[in-house]
């Protein structure tokens, strides 16, 4: 599509134009670079400190226990005697068994299943468009990529593949069925045999002592205060700061001229970021991944900015 510019269109993009040259980006200084970009300033981490009290001042109190005197002495329980204990004659049951044919038993058996997952088609595939944002470029624009305004918001066409689920139902592996089984009937026959005869035991038991124990106070128990002053320490916490909108210094002179787009898509590449094609031609693919290098760097998003150009090589 062409734009066909008139005498008083042309004044007044002029105009305009002068209008955003004579506009100051806030927070500039006048000796710093001469290109300025609105970007998305990264967040960053800020240290605090702060006196807390770790322990109130406080009374300790120790008991000091009281000191006794202990002996032992020895005193009779139950003296020495002789105990006699008969134990009973020992039998072993022994059991044998035999068995003889029974009634036959008819078995039923269950049938055996198994279940299949099957896939079953829900959507099928669909192009979708999508909003996305970038930098705007010089290069043409690539298949599936309208541009909406020049704020570097773009709609690319997207292919949603299609989506299936899993369905189980059950399948018949074996029939049951139904058969005759010969049973059989056990017997057994019950014989008592003597293992030891009766005897009778004799057991000589000692004297028990018992250990008697006198206590007597040494010294009383008493109670010692001691007194212990507060303590302070200083405590450092960490907080997030969240980034925002803000003005960065940016390459000079419109988008990257195709060499210099060239080196910085080699040095993406290099850094484990997807450029694209190495070919010195801006995409969305090499401008996501110039996003994703500044974001993992804590840099400054939406624009090439001086920053990010240096760290990658394009300018010094």
């Amino acid at each position: 599509m062409k734009l066909v510019l008139t005498a008083n269109t042309a004044s007044i993009v002029s105009l305009l134009m002068a209008g955003v040259a004579a506009a100051q980006p806030p927070g500039v200084q006048p000796d710093g670079p001469g290109c300025y970009g609105r970007v998305l300033l990264p967040g960053h981490e800020e240290v605090v400190s702060q006196t807390v009290l770790q322990s109130p001042a406080r009374e300790e109190r120790r008991v000091i226990p009281a000191v006794v005197e202990q002996t032992v002495r020895h005193v009779l329980v139950s003296p020495a005697r002789t105990e006699r204990k008969v134990v009973p004659a020992e039998y072993r049951t022994e059991v044998h068994t035999y068995q003889v044919p029974g009634a036959r038993r008819w078995v039923q058996t269950e049938a055996q299943y198994t279940t299949v997952t099957e896939r079953v088609l829900v959507a099928p595939g669909r192009w979708v468009w999508e909003r996305h944002y970038g930098p705007m470029s010089s290069a043409p624009a690539q298949p599936g990529q309208t541009v909406v305004e020049p704020t570097g918001e773009i709609m690319c066409k997207v292919w949603c593949p299609a989506r299936y689920e899993y369905v189980q139902r059950q399948v018949l592996v074996t029939p049951g069925r139904r058969y005759a089984v010969q049973t059989c009937v056990t017997r057994k026959t019950v014989h008592r045999v003597l293992v030891h005869p009766a005897e009778t035991l004799e057991r000589t038991v000692p004297a028990v002592y018992r250990d008697q124990t006198v206590t007597r106070v040494v010294q009383r128990e008493r109670v010692e205060v001691r007194r212990i002053d507060a303590v302070y320490g200083t405590v450092q916490s960490r907080r997030i700061v969240p980034g925002g909108e803000g003005w960065s210094p940016v390459v000079c002179g419109g988008p990257l001229s195709a060499p210099a787009m060239q080196r910085m898509q080699a040095s993406l590449a290099q850094r484990g970021y997807d450029p694209g094609p190495i070919d010195g031609q801006g995409r969305p693919q090499t401008y996501e991944a110039l996003r994703r290098f500044q974001m993992d760097n804590h840099m400054a998003t939406g624009q090439i900015t001086v920053e990010s150009a240096r760290a990658l090589g394009v300018i010094q």
